[in-house]
């Protein structure tokens, strides 16, 4: 639609094409520069993770001795346990 009007103004569409094209390889690059500022932009910190986690990734991996560190995670877990009750009675018995 755009050629018929351009038709019938008199204008060439071949050499409408040959104006148009400067501009937009002119603009081509600029394009791109946006294209690479938005892809490298600053992505949020993630707060590195605490022994605990690590231990617990690993333990839920397939890793050989995974399981070991699972089962020391369990130790460690019911060991924790046992210390806050052991606690909770002793401040019980002070008060």
């Amino acid at each position: 639609m755009a050629e018929n009007t351009d038709l019938a103004r008199g204008r060439n569409p071949a050499t409408l094409t040959r104006t148009i094209a400067p501009y937009t390889l002119s603009m081509r690059p600029l394009f791109l520069l946006g294209l690479v500022l938005v892809a490298c932009g600053s992505q949020p910190k993630q707060a590195p993770l605490t022994q605990r986690q690590r231990d617990s990734v690993i333990g839920a991996s397939s890793l050989p001795g995974a399981r070991g560190v699972k089962g020391a995670l369990a130790v460690q877990d019911s060991a924790a346990k046992k210390r806050a009750m052991l606690d909770s009675i002793a401040k019980a018995d002070s008060r």
